[in-house]
């Protein structure tokens, strides 16, 4: 007597036989479902990258903080407003400003290839930078406007000696000491909304206040895009409106459009909410690709039921029963999709891989996307094959011998 492992053995040995006595029929119905899962595992892998993108932007920006950011070079912040602004808003956690200078490092290796940015308050804090070497910029640097540099991860190793802590580098003509070398920083790809500025790996940072010894100079420091985190009671939203009457008094004959309030946690929101979309429009092309391919499966196997009504009949004479009869062509549509689905995980690994690299893209492909990918394909094939399986078990012994 035939066990059930013996039995489903055999079950499978005879599904790759019939597959590979209709090589091309096989081949082509292997193909749609290929395509279909490769589709679908590429999709996955773009929203999985999407996802991990945004949080990542979540992570830089934290999910409290409002930026200040000028509609022109003209239109920023001066130091003394800033400090204004802290000192109106006490309810504020932490402020920062970074700026970009438009100066570069000169005298050393990589002369004119180097962004020095001037950066003050909390802004590094709020970056979370930490000191591979040395020490960070402090209070003490900015209050007594000394010329001190703190360099990038990505800077040092291009440098080399010469960007080391104790050593000088040249901004705009005047000297200034490296006091230390930033950790690398945690790199993701920001949005276009809140493009902001390069990786601080890249970069030089100096004090804005070292750009002038004289403090009744401050207002004329522009420092750029304001940082601003909003205690979490507030909210980042009603933080903004604080923010934007604030900036309103400090400048009342200045147009209100010459800063502009962003709020990183909203556009990511928006963001989400878009690609979420996306996504949904991807699966369900994914979907229906899927369904085609097993629909394009279904019309083999009916086929094959017509072929082998001999074999059916022959079969069932000897004591095949209608069950064994349904699992035999349920194996064989199975088999079929999985052997796609196989292949499709492949191919759809390798265009994830691709698209990545030609879009600029963030992709990520996890192992629960590629199972659910082949129990996707699993499931066509058992979907697929229900139906020819049911009517080859109900074909008549006699009938299905004669013809």
């Amino acid at each position: 007597m035939k066990t059930p492992r013996s039995r489903r053995a055999r079950q499978l040995h005879d599904a790759f036989r019939s597959l590979l006595l209709h090589r091309l029929r096989s081949l082509l119905s292997t193909l749609g479902i290929a395509i279909a899962v490769a589709a679908f595992v590429a999709m996955l892998a773009v929203g999985e990258g999407a996802k991990r993108e945004i949080l990542a932007q979540i992570r830089i920006f934290g999910p409290n903080t409002v930026l200040l950011r000028p509609a022109s070079e003209k239109s920023g912040l001066s130091l003394g407003e800033m400090q204004a602004l802290r000192r109106q808003l006490t309810s504020i956690e932490r402020m920062g400003a970074m700026r970009d200078t438009g100066l570069t490092v000169t005298g050393v290796a990589a002369d004119g290839s180097v962004p020095v940015y001037t950066q003050t308050g909390d802004f590094l804090a709020m970056r979370g930078v930490a000191a591979a070497e040395g020490r960070l910029l402090a209070d003490l640097d900015a209050l007594q406007r000394r010329r001190v540099a703190l360099v990038g991860s990505a800077v040092s190793i291009r440098l080399g000696l010469e960007a080391r802590p104790g050593r000088t580098l040249l901004v705009g003509g005047e000297t200034y000491e490296i006091v230390g070398i930033m950790a690398p920083s945690q790199r993701a790809s920001v949005s276009p909304a809140l493009a902001i500025h390069r990786n601080l790996d890249d970069v030089v940072l100096i004090p804005v206040e070292s750009r002038a010894t004289d403090p009744r100079a401050d207002d004329t420091l522009s420092v750029g895009e304001v940082w601003v985190e909003i205690p979490p009671a507030m909210g980042p939203i009603a933080g903004a409106e604080s923010l934007r009457s604030a900036v309103q008094r400090l400048r009342p004959n200045a147009p209100q459009d010459g800063i502009q309030i962003v709020i990183p946690i909203e556009v990511l929101r928006r963001e989400t909410a878009i690609r979420r979309v996306l996504n949904l429009v991807l699966a369900a092309l994914g979907g229906i690709s899927l369904l085609v391919g097993g629909i394009g499966v279904m019309n083999i196997m009916l086929a094959n039921v017509v072929e082998r009504r001999g074999e059916i009949g022959l079969r069932r004479a000897v004591g095949a029963g209608r069950a064994e009869i349904i699992g035999q062509f349920l194996v064989e549509s199975t088999l079929l999709t999985v052997l796609g689905g196989g292949i499709g995980i492949v191919v759809g690994v390798l265009a994830a891989a691709i698209l990545g690299v030609a879009t600029g893209w963030s992709v990520a492909v996890t192992p629960g996307a590629l199972l659910i990918a082949l129990a996707a394909a699993a499931l066509a094939g058992i979907g697929s094959g229900i139906y020819p399986a049911r009517q080859a078990a109900g074909v008549p012994p006699a009938e299905a011998l004669r013809g």
